[in-house]
């Protein structure tokens, strides 16, 4: 990873500087009378517990009654305001409707959970005993967004607040500076805005510039000089484009290979720090993966800082998910600002390649146009803040008219999970081309459950709404699914549905009640699951992979099992006690299934073995 950085400055009657961002993370907090550390959320138990069970099988956590959802007062005091000074307060982050007073002053209100929002305090300070006051309510309200969806709500303060002290004429913190580099010329251009004066474009050159990618995440910087204020704003150059026939970056085609993910952690909940960020960016790029989809709404800006930082590409989207409500002028207002916001927050990151409006709308209901107007509107919204991105949308069926309002299309396709058999991929995937009339789509969505605790010897099909999801069959879907979708040349780019494991509190099913547990990997981030090493073993070309599936499997009930094994290394031999048994050449997603194999009552020794790797585990009969 390349972090040299190139500086250039831009410079107004630059003089001694006067500007600082305080942190006003950590202790010092209270909470309805308790003392608490922001970021902070109340739901870091009843959020994943499934409490209440849900009056169909279905997953509509965001409107789930089942985790406490209310209004909760924060306050804390401020230090000291130098006269002559301009303060500002910033919240990256706030589920999901915030009042904001200074003292008795009410200085903002703000709607939506994902996106920062930041007010002038100023005139509201005094000399001194000044006390910064936050009502933060996570009550359901269907006029914002996302008013259904797979996932709990962490109610609270559950991303950092900022304390910004800035001169009279400053860069203004109500705006974001936008730079705007272009990769063909090295030209920079930046529009600032200034607050107590008037904004201005200032243009530079970067003589053969290097270009960003996931394999040369290279990153420029330039200072801005505002009189007595001061920020740095980092970029990269890049060129995306989105053709017929897929995607290209810096020129040429790309077939991206991501992941789904949510920002939940277990034992944390939405309150995820830069460190937990990092570990879980680390984690994707270990698997080999070079893209991440936000699934579904927006994330902190250390996430896309990061993604810069170690070469992840990036599907962010708003939190318009399963519903669109009709005739709402509010649902619509909200979502025209949170698309806004997200755009103006993040529009620098040249991780960004794709500005997502919709996730699997008309889930509850048939399709009748209302929800397309909206979501064209949103569209051109984007387009106008952005035209260097496109925009796309993540359906889960052949709604024809909804599906036309994407630039770039995504579908959620889940055969072998929900109806047909995983086999059935490449069928689903041919007819979202034909129904849509499009020649290249992403997979947005795509797994199966799994518990690391349950499992199974001859790879049985687990049931979504069941408590048994084995480790062993999402492996197996996972090798089969993918299988159509690896070299298909109508994908783009798949997005694995989901890194990890996840909060969603209606769910009651697998071994766990209000988890989702699709992930890859376990949602404290402990256990990678065998389904994690398939795509380590397909998506990572620098290292030799032998991956045993069923290893933490310790009861085999039937007398011929299926051994499945996957390996990059080349061919693999299979031996039960100590006996060798067969020999397979893995097919072109690396997995070798041997089939019937016998087991002997009592202790038996499975291994596998390739090109010098070797596995093994014990499974008693």
């Amino acid at each position: 990873m390349d972090k040299r950085n190139i500086s250039a400055f831009c410079v107004l009657a630059a003089s001694a500087l006067f500007a600082e961002t305080v942190s006003l993370d950590g202790r010092g907090w209270f909470c309805d009378g308790e003392k608490v550390e922001v970021p902070h959320t109340w739901n870091l138990k009843d959020a994943c517990d499934g409490g209440i069970p849900p009056k169909w099988g279905g997953h509509n956590a965001v409107s789930a009654p089942s985790y406490e959802r209310k209004k909760a007062s924060y306050w804390r005091d401020l230090p000291n305001p130098v006269k002559g000074k301009r303060y500002f307060v910033r919240f990256l982050g706030a589920c999901e409707k915030t009042e904001v007073r200074v003292n008795k002053t009410p200085v903002g209100k703000h709607s939506g959970a994902f996106t920062a929002f930041t007010f002038e305090i100023t005139s509201a300070l005094k000399e001194t005993g000044n006390t910064l006051y936050a009502d933060v309510d996570n009550s359901y309200d269907p006029s914002i967004p996302p008013n259904e969806g797979d996932f709990s709500m962490f109610g609270g303060i559950y991303r950092g607040v900022q304390l910004i002290v800035k001169p009279q004429v400053c860069i203004d913190p109500l705006r974001n500076i936008k730079a705007e580099p272009d990769p063909d010329t090295g030209k920079v251009t930046l529009r600032v805005p200034v607050s107590g004066g008037e904004d201005f474009v200032k243009t530079f050159e970067f003589p053969n510039p290097e270009l960003w990618s996931p394999e040369n995440p290279k990153l420029y910087t330039v200072k801005v000089q505002v009189g007595e204020d001061e920020e740095t704003v980092r970029f990269g150059f890049r060129k995306i484009e989105f053709k017929k026939d897929g995607f290209y970056l810096n020129g040429k085609k790309r077939r991206v290979n991501g992941v789904c993910r949510h920002q939940d952690i277990g034992g944390m909940g939405w309150v995820t720090p830069r460190h937990a960020i990092e570990n879980d960016i680390r984690i994707v790029k270990e698997l080999g993966a070079d893209a991440i989809r936000t699934s579904h709404y927006p994330n902190a800006p250390e996430f896309y800082d990061l993604c810069d930082e170690y070469g992840i590409l990036v599907w962010t989207e708003i939190p318009v998910v399963d519903e669109v409500p009709k005739d709402d002028p509010l649902f619509r207002k909200n979502t025209l600002n949170v698309a806004k916001e997200m755009v103006e927050q993040h529009w620098n990151h040249p991780s960004i390649i794709l500005w997502g409006a919709f996730n699997e709308v008309y889930q509850f209901r048939k399709p009748d146009g209302s929800a397309e107007a909206v979501l064209s509107e949103v569209r051109e919204l984007i387009h106008s803040l952005d035209p260097s991105r496109p925009v796309g949308g993540a359906s889960n069926g052949a709604k024809i008219q909804l599906n036309a309002v994407p630039d770039v299309l995504g579908m959620n396709l889940y055969p072998g999970w929900y109806g047909k058999s995983a086999d059935k991929m490449g069928e689903d995937i041919a007819n979202a081309l034909k129904v849509n009339n499009r020649t290249s789509v992403a997979i947005s969505e795509y797994g199966a459950g799994a518990s690391v605790f349950q499992h199974d010897d001859v790879l049985r099909r687990s049931s979504p709404g069941a408590e048994w999801h084995t480790e062993e069959y999402q492996a197996y879907f996972h090798s089969v699914a993918y299988l159509y979708i690896k070299n298909n040349p109508g994908v783009w780019g798949s997005f694995t549905w989901v890194m990890f494991d996840l909060a969603s509190d209606s769910r009651h099913e697998g071994d766990r009640h209000g988890i989702n547990d699709k992930g890859l990997v376990t949602r404290d981030r402990a256990v990678k699951k065998d389904a994690y090493w398939f795509y380590r073993s397909n998506w990572r070309t620098d290292e030799k992979i032998l991956h045993l599936v069923g290893t933490r499997m310790k009861e085999a009930k039937s007398e011929n099992a299926n051994v499945l094994a996957f390996s990059n290394a080349g061919d693999v031999t299979l031996f039960v006690n100590g006996k060798e048994v067969a020999t397979q050449k893995p097919n072109e997603v690396n997995a070798v299934l041997f089939k019937g194999v016998k087991l002997e009552k009592g202790a038996n020794t499975v291994t596998v073995k390739s090109a010098g790797l070797e596995k093994s585990c014990s499974w008693v009969r």
